[in-house]
């Protein structure tokens, strides 16, 4: 039952496997600040990463599904076996993996404003959590805070996708309020037309 589920399922996958490296790393060198929320992250992020190719709307997403699944657990292996000798193999993959994470609606963006359809960006909560969550991440990781090259970069990347996507929101709910707006009126001038047609032959 419910809405089938139209957005691509890189941020579900992503999360899951992000949150799976950094957690493992955090435990790893006892972390427990980092491996709290990471535990959280991994474990909403499987259930929906498994739950996903029975709500997604087409063969095309399970198709994504099946592939970005594969190499996720193949990575997920990966930092498993080498996280106690190499942990920064583990919390490299997964800061890599992150950029694509905080980007995840930028190869959706363009079919979302020609198709009209915002939801191939996720939900409005998600664009607005993600764009909330890189944010503050930005702020923590300027200068005037505790300075990171990577964790600044990689965040900043998604500061400016998730508000770009929550712009695009605005645009496309105008332009279907628009679309709507001239059908009613075609409608209305047809319907004027036929009552026009129908007193002339009486």
């Amino acid at each position: 039952g419910g809405a089938a589920i139209e957005m691509p399922p890189l941020a579900l996958t992503t999360q899951m496997l992000q949150c799976f490296l950094f957690g493992i790393y955090a435990y790893c060198l006892e972390m427990w600040t980092l491996l709290i929320p990471n535990a959280a992250g991994f474990t909403l992020g499987f259930v929906w990463s498994t739950i996903y190719p029975f709500k997604a709307a087409s063969d095309g997403l399970r198709s994504q599904w099946r592939v970005q699944y594969g190499v996720s657990m193949l990575l997920i292996l990966i930092g498993s076996v080498t996280v106690r000798r190499f942990p920064y193999i583990s919390s490299t993959i997964a800061a890599g993996v992150g950029v694509i994470m905080c980007t995840y609606p930028l190869p959706s963006m363009r079919r979302a404003y020609g198709e009209r359809n915002s939801n191939l960006m996720g939900s409005a909560a998600m664009n607005l959590c993600m764009f909330s969550t890189c944010l503050a991440w930005v702020i923590h990781s300027s200068p005037a805070v505790e300075y990171d090259v990577f964790v600044l970069v990689s965040n900043a990347a998604g500061v400016i996708v998730q508000g770009s996507a929550l712009v695009l929101r605005v645009v496309v709910a105008r332009r279907n309020a628009r679309g709507s707006q001239s059908r009613g009126e075609n409608a209305q001038l047809i319907l004027s037309g036929d009552k026009e047609s129908t007193a002339s032959l009486l």
